[in-house]
């Protein structure tokens, strides 16, 4: 009997699905994107730095206290150079523009000023509202020979002190400020014009009073201005 010998077909290879191949690469597509999205939010999270703030309206001139300040995180943007990062001592240093309450303390607002003293300007109840840290002040003395004359005509205020034992809205209160050596003699010779009384106005908005480089003799009020 003769044998029979039967050759196998050879396999087939199977192809995947077109499909198939289409959603392989959209997965890795999605994955892709999620690490991207992710890796955007940890880097957006860790770009925010604490800055220095305002705590009040503060007037040029005002000699920055740690009550004055408060320390923000925000998120760093293009220009955030221009202002000062919290780890920057401020203290102490003095503002040349006002800064309100509130806004980020630019590295412009802060600056050197010529040698000043301070002084402290008693202010009899009703003779002036009640003031605050940071306020523009005026400050003008009246007697007989001489009606409302202008002692300082834009000082910042620094401190306020209240006196007679009271709040300052129903006793007097000192207002200490901060001023050139010849304006503190200024304010000395008023405060030494017997029968005189000092009253003090607060500065507001955009007003530019008289400079105190150009103020009134005080001599026709009864005393000598040095």
């Amino acid at each position: 009997m003769l044998g029979v010998t039967t050759q196998s077909p050879a396999p087939r290879r199977v192809k995947t699905p077109r499909w198939l191949d289409l959603r392989l690469i959209a997965g890795v597509v999605l994955v892709l994107a999620s690490v991207a999205i992710g890796a955007t939010v940890v880097a957006s999270a860790d770009s925010t730095v604490r800055m220095w703030q305002s705590s009040r309206n503060l007037s040029a001139g005002a000699v920055l206290s740690a009550s004055d300040l408060s320390s923000v995180r925000v998120h760093l943007a293009a220009g955030s150079g221009a202002y000062l990062l919290a780890t920057t001592p401020v203290v102490g240093q003095v503002l040349v523009r006002d800064v309100s309450a509130g806004e980020l303390i630019p590295r412009s607002a802060i600056g050197t000023t010529a040698a000043t003293t301070t002084v402290t300007v008693p202010l009899q109840a009703g003779e002036a509202p009640k003031l605050s840290r940071g306020e523009r002040l005026q400050l003008w003395i009246s007697t007989k020979s001489c009606p409302a004359t202008v002692v300082l005509s834009d000082v910042t205020v620094q401190d306020v002190q209240s006196t007679g034992g009271g709040l300052a809205a129903d006793g007097g209160q000192s207002a200490v400020v901060r001023v050139p050596p010849a304006l503190a003699q200024r304010v000395v010779t008023a405060l030494g014009i017997s029968d005189a009384t000092l009253r003090a106005g607060v500065v507001t908005g955009r007003s530019q009073p008289d400079s105190n480089e150009s103020l009134p003799d005080l001599t026709n009020c009864g005393g000598t201005d040095s």
